[in-house]
């Protein structure tokens, strides 16, 4: 089925969904991969006398 947009061009719905869907897992991707960076980090920099932890 399709959507008119106001210029009177027509997308398919599905093709939008797509393109949504894979713009909004990428995000996640790269928030998980931040998250896991980070938390590696954290365990490197941890000094062994457990004072600072960044």
């Amino acid at each position: 089925y399709y959507v008119t947009s106001r210029s009177g061009t027509e997308y398919k719905a599905s093709e939008i969904g797509k393109g949504y869907t894979l713009a909004h897992i990428e995000k996640t991707q790269k928030k998980l991969k931040y998250n896991s960076i980070s938390r590696n980090y954290g365990n490197t920099l941890k000094p062994k006398d457990g004072g600072l932890h960044l």
